[in-house]
């Protein structure tokens, strides 16, 4: 895929600076769909180990009993809704929630990893980040920006 005047934006994790690095076409690479796995990550990341991810097998009575408590977000996988002419939706949910990031083409890979990460970030007064860790400086460095610059 190509993307023209796609620019890339770092974000300083040292502070909040932001600069623009030329452009390239990144790819979210896939991660694999292992609770497990999400929660080392999202651990490393920052998130607080007194949480994790767990699977669930079905959305019944009987299988949701299973999920141990509390449980502060559900990843559900499904196809993008589109409008009749075929293009995804235009709804803004940042007005829903504190904290939302876009999920752009180039993040087609990490739409888990967009989940969790609307799941902790809206969290916040149950999950603690580490101080200083990568997900507490990129709640900082990107309080004041847009969904779609996030």
């Amino acid at each position: 895929r190509e993307f023209p005047n796609k620019k890339l934006l770092r974000v300083n994790m040292e502070g909040a600076d932001q600069t623009e690095i030329e452009d390239k076409e990144y790819q979210w690479p896939p991660l694999e769909s292992d609770p497990q796995i999400f929660t080392d990550y999202l651990t490393n990341l920052g998130m607080s180990s007194e949480w994790h991810v767990c699977e669930i097998f079905g959305m019944d009575d009987d299988c949701l009993s299973f999920v141990p408590k509390p449980c502060i977000g559900v990843i559900v996988t499904f196809n993008r809704n589109t409008r009749d002419d075929g293009k995804p939706g235009l709804g803004d949910d940042s007005q829903i929630v504190p904290f939302y990031m876009k999920q752009t083409g180039t993040l087609d890979n990490a739409c888990g990893i967009v989940a969790s990460l609307h799941a902790i970030l809206n969290n916040q007064s149950e999950i603690n980040l580490l101080e200083n860790s990568i997900l507490d400086r990129f709640v900082i460095g990107t309080k004041e920006l847009t969904p779609a610059e996030r």
